[in-house]
């Protein structure tokens, strides 16, 4: 009976596995149909330039996320201070706004005629005809990112910091360990895992954003294929476009799962002690929470704001138009979130009860659809439409 069990499993995941690889092949398929003109002159021209804007952006966003999201997680998991309860659960908020609507949001507060500006020639801080540096820039880009993204690594390194067993750290404080050498080596090389892989999901997210780089006018491989696609109409080269931006992304998988590789000692927490929290006052007690309170006020609350103040201003804002689109959008999110979890469940509970090497393959590859970008999917849809048609 476990045979046929693991014989229909194998079939099943082996039939997921093929769905997942199709559009995979038919972006890297464009490869072999030969390089046009289009794809010479974007090479010649702007191929430097979406290379090194994405690598860049794609740098400062890890950097300032994973300040964020490690320290914040560590705050409320190993501290207790002022409102640390609440921050636990209002830190995973900003994954509620899109990057691209706290692009829209931000640039509407820091334009010339915007709220910030408007407050700060009121108090005579700025003249008639000056304004502070405009948020439309590479740098502005990678904060809208990571005010955005960091609770990805807040979330995957809070439970990673959850589940060390407490016994270790009292071993290392009775051994005579500093706090900071408890963290350096024991904590850090703990957690390193998680946070590579919440990191990977932040680089992902990022190269495969459209909406937030193409408002700010920022040249990336995600805009590059879009022009190359609606402005040239040429969707061939736009998919070659989609295959280098997709053997970027395999790298930053790959580099994910050789960290992970090599770190197979992460211990779970099986014992019931937790964690002793120790308890921050005075300057520290501020700062944790001005720290954690920061994130969720321009990842979150000031957006909310905005918007509220914007749907306000709308005469007629329950129209029939935005209840269609509002069911429309509940009802994808509803029935992705459902075939994604039922997916994941069952992908993951095999696993678990067969542990063979195939199974281990089939769902590590199954994972990479995560780095699948949507407009790479799309190219792969319309490509295809192209041929039937």
């Amino acid at each position: 009976m476990r045979i046929i069990n693991q014989k229909f499993w194998n079939i099943f995941t082996c039939f997921v596995a093929i769905m997942f690889a199709i559009p995979i092949l038919l972006i890297f398929l464009s490869l072999f149909f030969g390089f046009n003109d289009n794809f010479s002159h974007i090479y010649d021209v702007v191929l430097l330039e979406y290379s090194v804007n994405s690598l860049l952006l794609v740098l400062g966003v890890s950097i300032l996320v994973l300040f964020i999201g490690v320290v914040t997680a560590l705050l409320v998991t190993l501290f207790k201070f002022t409102g640390s309860k609440v921050f636990e659960w209002a830190l995973i908020l900003p994954l509620a706004i899109p990057p691209y609507l706290l692009a829209y949001v931000m640039t509407e507060i820091f334009e010339y005629s915007g709220s910030v500006n408007t407050l700060l020639r009121s108090l005579n801080l700025i003249s008639d005809d000056s304004a502070v540096p405009t948020i439309r820039s590479l740098t502005g880009a990678i904060m809208i990112f990571s005010f955005a993204l960091y609770p990805y690594v807040y979330l995957i390194t809070r439970v990673a910091l959850m589940s060390i067993s407490k016994p270790i750290l009292d071993s290392a404080r009775i051994l005579g360990t500093s706090k900071l050498k408890s963290f350096t080596r024991i904590i850090l090389p703990l957690i390193r895992p998680a946070i590579f892989a919440s990191l990977a999901l932040v680089c992902m997210e990022t190269l495969s954003d459209f909406g937030a780089v193409q408002h700010f006018a920022i040249p990336t491989f995600t805009t590059g294929i879009f022009r190359t696609w609606l402005g040239m109409y040429d969707l061939n080269t736009a998919m070659q476009l989609a295959s280098i931006l997709l053997l970027v992304i395999f790298i930053f998988l790959f580099l994910e799962r050789n960290q992970r590789a090599n770190a197979q000692y992460s211990l779970v927490n099986d014992s019931k002690e937790v964690l002793e929290l120790e308890v921050l006052v005075g300057v520290k007690n501020v700062f944790a929470s001005l720290f954690c309170l920061i994130p969720i006020l321009v990842g979150f609350v000031i957006p909310l704001i905005e918007i509220i103040s914007w749907s306000v201003e709308i005469e007629n804002i329950f129209s029939s138009k935005f209840i269609n689109a509002s069911f429309n959008t509940m009802l994808l999110a509803i029935i992705a979130g459902i075939i994604t979890t039922i997916i994941a469940v069952l992908f993951n509970f095999n696993l678990r009860i067969f542990n063979s090497k195939f199974m281990n393959v089939v769902n590590n590859f199954i994972s990479l659809g995560y780095g699948i970008p949507g407009l790479v999917i799309v190219f792969s849809r319309a490509k295809s439409s192209c041929r039937v048609i």
